[in-house]
């Protein structure tokens, strides 16, 4: 088949393109790399550097195109509030760009990697079936595409796919991000030899997902409809999570500080996690890795490509201003 990744250049999206082609699918990645960078790319896919806010380069990617895994987005949930215009831009007319093109080329099926964001304070464990209520404009983007869907669907017959996945880490995340990915901002500080930094009581339980466990599950979204969670269910405080990650880098050599709290994010959800017995029953019994396992094959990735430290990036143009945390002006 030939399959369009958006943000195949990014974590989830560059592991995706390897396993479309391993599977021996033709593959063409868009990717602006505001997010990424160009150190993963597979050399027998096709690479195109662009933006889907823009309508025109979209319709020229869909040339021939059957399934389109669509991955772009600016995923930073509670950093979104502060900056709703840029979130509406690179994910709500961006995913609609892309939902005209693919009508208009007559895609056989659209996978749209959505997010547990769109749940907000819903019951816990979130199922397919919860009423969704975001508490943030990233989680509201992510629901407001989803619902297009629905509706070019019930139109015009596209098929589509929603995958929610929840706190994905591992090889290739982008370090440079200090709002988004837990786990990796709490890395890159340590590789800094500084303290991991959490926010409010470090009480909020969530469950984290390893990369390669949702990859085949993305892939087969092409041969299924509805909408999906995947994700294990192993909920822990992010203080046990910061405990558990510090103590298995000190064990590999790395210098490990005590963690410093900062004042709680806003809009923050306290507890979140996902069913995901639907997922089991559709792509077949899931061996999902512990985050044991997984922060184990995480860091042992770090040493064995001698993984630097970087700067984090932070937004230079912050659209409201008003109660903006410290942190997320200077991380210090």
């Amino acid at each position: 088949m030939n399959c369009l990744v958006t943000g195949g250049n990014g974590f989830i999206g560059s592991h995706l393109v390897d396993y479309l082609v391993n599977n021996g699918h033709n593959v063409i990645s868009i990717d602006d790399l505001s997010g990424s960078s160009k150190k993963y790319e597979n050399p027998k896919a096709k690479y195109y550097y662009g933006s889907i806010t823009d309508k025109s380069f979209c319709d020229k990617c869909m040339k021939d195109i059957d399934v389109v895994y669509h991955l772009a987005a600016y995923a930073a949930e509670i950093m979104s509030l502060y900056i709703p215009i840029h979130i509406a831009n690179n994910n709500l007319v961006g995913t609609t760009n892309l939902i005209v093109s693919s009508v208009n080329h007559n895609i056989d099926h659209f996978i749209f990697v959505s997010s547990m964001s769109v749940y907000g304070d819903s019951k816990i464990p979130y199922t397919e079936d919860d009423y969704c209520e975001p508490k943030d404009t990233y989680g509201l983007f992510k629901l407001t595409c989803e619902k297009l869907l629905k509706i070019y669907h019930d139109s015009f017959g596209l098929k589509y796919s929603i995958l929610r996945p929840h706190n994905v880490y591992g090889p290739r995340q982008y370090m440079e991000d200090p709002y988004r990915n837990v786990l990796t901002i709490w890395v890159n500080r340590i590789l800094k030899n500084e303290p991991p930094i959490i926010y409010g009581d470090g009480n909020q339980e969530r469950s984290f997902t390893y990369i390669k466990d949702i990859i085949p599950i993305i892939a087969k979204a092409k041969d299924v409809e509805g909408i999906y969670n995947i994700g294990p269910i192993e909920p822990i405080t992010i203080n046990d999570a910061c405990i558990k990650l510090s103590n298995k880098m000190e064990a590999k050599g790395f210098s490990v500080k005590d963690s410093i709290h900062k004042e709680e994010r806003l809009q923050e959800v306290k507890i979140a996690y996902s069913e995901n017995k639907k997922a089991n029953y559709i792509f077949g019994e899931i061996g999902w890795t512990s985050l044991d396992d997984g922060l184990e094959l995480f860091i042992n990735w770090i040493k064995k490509e001698k993984i630097k430290p970087v700067d984090f990036k932070f937004f230079e143009t912050v659209e409201i201003d008003r109660g903006l945390p410290s942190f997320w002006k200077n991380i210090e």
